[in-house]
């Protein structure tokens, strides 16, 4: 009998093969494929497999909706509405495929049609926000503003947080002749949402029409900075300068700052010196200043670095200033303007009392221009002072890593967050701090460890300390995170968009183990193996970056800007512009998603122009150089707006989240401290297999 069985499976299994060889692969086996191709940016194969599958079964729906998907990442709207067409025949009753029916309409300037699939859509649920949002800008650009006002307010009481409701909004009441509550709106929406660059150009312009010269003046000098060569921006800005007087052009003085009392921290066991570079550029560099006033909380000595030499003692509360001399060389004034230099290596400010601070209370650049927005004016520890290798002189402070770490968690998470979320901030910082003193040493030529801006950690100093965060500092007082012996790199960032990608997964990142992407959130009760996210589908995960899915890092309640969820709208002008000063691509032709991260971060991004094509692969240019400001993150989808000639006018982006997405999520880490989860639960949960040392 045993035998029989036997030969009854073998015949089965090569029935089976045989059938395959005269039929070809099943339909879940070439939509797999397709799917696969897909995420690997091969956009064209994957249309190929899926039409293959569409052939095959009439009534396969995702074929459809995945063929759109992919026709509308090459740019194609006609063809995406085509197969979301037949889609829709099969699935009547789906907002989701009316909406972007809805959408791809809009894309084309097909208003009258997007109207009806919108309407649809609101028939089945008059709640829904792609509805809402499709509708609002049907009735915008169909001139009807009164009733785009009553959808983008609906709207607004349902994604209060969304930046682009309060510019479209803006762009509503501006059609109804209610400039102010336009320009309300407009402002809203970069408070909501700063990077939102395109809402810059209409609160400019709205400034300019109510001949509100000097904001005017403002707005059109930080657009100037990422669109330099826009000639109606230039334009503007002549304007506003002959409407706005030099005094209020010129910066202000820096306002004088008195003293903060501070306490150190006790039972430090094994206390770390920790060197910080002070008012560093985004990628680190040392600050090139012509001359800095500073005053010390107690009495003090300069003493020389390299030799140890004692130069001069100096009396609490006296204002001292160092000056920039000549290439590599500074010099120090006493109160009496004495000179006790010149110096050729730096100089360390050493108070005799450890609870005292010092006081920053001028920097000006080397043209004598005051710079009265530095970041973080009094710290705590030594300060150094040292001349910059081509010009000018840059601050250094060293203190113990405690106490460092008392101005980064209030920089680098609210304050008001809940406590369990500040102590996990506080570990994996003092991890990041330990592994770039110790294994990357970034700015070692420098004379420092670590910078104070986000290449790093962001730092803030005395001013920044809050007592829940120094809480959250002693309550973990010397633990860190290792896993297989080592220091973790305990990377981290301000809000995965619902799902954290891997490491290995993401250029140049490594191969860490316990950098794992994972879904933001709890599987579901009874249901912890069967979570599906990220879907195989492109249709999924479209779906999923456009719509508002539940996850830690969803907290409208404490995150007041578009983190979670972002939309861009690019002009092509301005990226041609753009794009053009570092890759001289020509006229832009096209902008292409390619490969994705199992997270659906993108990986690569071909930029094609007239002149010249650009794979962009590294996640920092990727963001850089993909929007005006650059990208909160990787998670997104690109769309084309085209004008009534049927040309790409402007690049929709719709992405979700804000950083790298690689460790721990910071708005995740509140979340789950919010539903009770313990900051080592926090870190377990970010961090798979490390544990706390």
């Amino acid at each position: 009998m045993k035998n029989r069985r036997s030969v009854f499976w073998l015949f089965y299994v090569a029935l089976l093969l045989m059938s395959r060889a005269v039929w070809g692969e099943g339909s879940e086996e070439l939509l797999n494929r397709a799917n696969e191709n897909f995420t690997r940016g091969r956009i064209t194969k994957a249309i190929e497999l899926y039409a293959k599958v569409s052939d095959q079964d009439p009534a396969h729906l995702y074929a459809r909706l995945n063929l759109a998907v992919a026709y509308r990442t090459l740019l194609n709207n006609d063809k995406a509405i085509q197969y979301l067409t037949q889609a829709y025949k099969l699935a009547e009753k789906n907002t989701e495929i009316l909406c972007e029916l809805g959408n791809l309409h809009a894309h084309e300037n097909h208003w009258d049609q997007a109207h009806v699939y919108f309407s649809k859509a609101l028939e089945l649920d008059p709640a829904h926000p792609g509805a809402l949002f499709g509708m609002g800008l049907v009735n915008l650009r169909q001139d009807h503003a009164a009733q785009a006002v009553v959808d983008w307010e609906k709207l607004k009481e349902l994604k209060g947080n969304y930046s682009p409701v309060y510019y479209f909004l803006g762009q509503a009441y501006e059609k109804k002749g209610e400039n102010d509550h336009a320009l309300e709106h407009y402002v809203q929406t970069l408070q909501k949402d700063w990077t939102f660059a395109e809402a810059r150009y209409a609160l400019a312009a709205m400034y300019m029409k109510m001949e509100k010269w000097k904001p005017a003046w403002k707005q059109y000098n930080q657009i100037e900075s990422f669109d330099p060569k826009n000639k109606e921006v230039q334009k503007a800005l002549d304007f506003c300068r002959n409407k706005v007087s030099a005094e209020f052009r010129s910066a202000a003085d820096m306002e004088r700052l008195p003293f903060t009392p501070v306490a150190t921290i006790p039972n430090i066991k094994k206390p770390v010196q920790v060197r910080i570079g002070l008012w560093t550029s985004p990628s680190g560099l040392p600050t090139q200043a012509g001359k800095i006033k500073f005053q010390v909380n107690s009495n003090f000595k300069l003493v020389g670095v390299k030799t140890g030499k004692v130069f001069a003692q100096g009396k609490k509360g006296e204002e001292w200033t160092a000056v920039y001399k000549q290439k590599r060389v500074s010099d120090i004034l006493t109160p009496q303007g004495e000179s006790l230099g010149p110096f050729a290596h730096a100089v360390c400010v050493e108070p005799f009392d450890a609870q005292s601070t010092f006081l920053i209370q001028e920097v000006r650049d080397l043209s004598g221009s005051s710079r009265p927005y530095v970041r973080g004016r009094e710290y705590r520890g030594k300060m150094l002072i040292f001349p910059h290798p081509s010009k000018g002189i840059y601050l250094v402070n060293e203190l113990d890593l405690e106490e460092y770490l008392l101005g980064v968690l209030p920089a680098e998470m609210p304050a008001t967050w809940p406590l369990e979320a500040l102590k996990a901030q506080a570990v994996i910082a003092r991890n990041y701090a330990l592994f770039r003193m110790r294994g990357v040493r970034a700015h070692k030529k420098a004379g420092f460890d670590i910078c104070d801006c986000q290449h790093c950690q962001v730092y803030k100093g005395v001013i920044e300390e809050k007592e829940s965060s120094v809480a959250a500092v002693t309550q973990t007082l010397g633990q860190v995170l290792y896993a297989d012996g080592s220091l973790v790199e305990a990377y981290y960032h301000a809000n995965c968009g619902g799902h954290t990608q891997s490491a290995r997964d993401v250029r140049g990142w490594g191969k860490y183990a316990y950098l794992q992407g994972i879904l933001d959130r709890s599987a579901v009760p009874g249901r912890e193996n069967k979570v599906v996210f990220p879907s195989p589908q492109p249709w999924d995960w479209s779906l999923w970056i456009k719509s508002f899915p539940p996850a830690y890092c969803n907290l409208p309640e404490l995150i007041s800007s578009s983190e979670y969820r972002w939309l861009r709208i690019i002009p092509v002008e301005s990226f041609e512009r753009m794009l053009n000063k570092r890759y001289r691509i020509g006229q832009l032709q096209e902008v292409l998603t390619l490969t994705h991260s199992p997270s659906g971060n993108v990986n690569e991004l071909l930029l094609s122009g007239s002149k010249r094509k650009v794979v962009l692969n590294e996640e920092h240019l990727i963001r850089k150089y993909m929007g005006l400001e650059s990208l909160r993150s990787t998670l997104f989808v690109v769309e084309a707006q085209r004008d009534a000639q049927g040309r790409i006018s402007e690049y929709w982006v719709y992405g979700g989240g804000w950083g790298h997405g690689i460790g721990l999520c910071q708005s995740g880490a509140a979340g789950m401290a919010k539903a009770g989860k313990t900051y080592q639960e926090i870190l377990s949960f970010y961090y798979s297999g490390a544990h706390l040392n």
